[in-house]
């Protein structure tokens, strides 16, 4: 907003350009507090993934044990087989939650864990090695799309942090001084203009 070309210089021009400093001040307060929070969402997002990667790690390592288990009992052809014949489970919910204004991903499976008889393989021709590698990769999964909800999480925040920078450098950089300077430019106009009347109106009763 250039002083020539749309402000006035005003008293009321003034009160206006007064008001939106002050907005965007407070304004530039608010996105460093945003800010500031999303650092530490991610950082405690980051220590949930520390703790939940050992759990993952443990679990992972077994379901690839039971799997090679159920590789040595019945092969690695049968037990693929056996594995693509496994119904879709469908208890997986995606949804969208408001945290410091970011869409961050929620998703939840309750009731993940099937029965024997729910997971659609033939009975007859499994053992309880395919049974225990169905039901610990079963357990698994809720682990990993959690795995992933944090980390994508993560990533939404941080890109989140990055146009928040922007808005703040932008409102530092360039808007409040922007303001600024128009509020000085005023000010010097007023009083330019305030020395000018006093001499006129001094002038007028000198001639009296």
């Amino acid at each position: 907003m250039s002083l020539g070309e749309k402000t006035k210089p005003t008293r009321t021009e003034l009160r206006k350009i007064n008001n939106e400093t002050g907005l965007a001040k407070s304004g530039h307060e608010l996105l460093k507090l945003k800010n500031d929070a999303m650092l530490i969402k991610i950082t405690d997002i980051n220590k949930e993934i520390k703790i939940h990667n050992k759990t993952l790690e443990e679990n992972t390592a077994k379901a690839k044990n039971n799997l090679f288990k159920a590789f040595s009992t019945h092969g690695i052809t049968k037990t693929k087989y056996l594995a693509a014949s496994v119904k879709e489970n469908k208890n997986i919910k995606i949804e969208k939650k408001r945290i410091m204004g970011v869409k961050l991903n929620s998703i939840t499976t309750k009731g993940f864990d099937r029965k024997l008889n729910e997971r659609g393989y033939n009975l007859r021709d499994s053992s309880i090695d395919i049974d225990r590698t169905a039901d610990s990769f079963e357990k698994l999964m809720p682990q990993l799309l959690k795995s992933g909800e944090m980390r994508s999480n993560i990533n939404l925040l941080k890109k989140e942090i990055k146009k928040t920078n922007r808005k703040t450098n932008a409102l530092k950089e360039v808007i409040i001084p922007r303001l600024l300077k128009d509020k000085n430019s005023i000010l010097s106009k007023l009083e330019e203009k305030s020395r000018e009347d006093f001499i006129r109106t001094k002038l007028t009763k000198n001639r009296k």
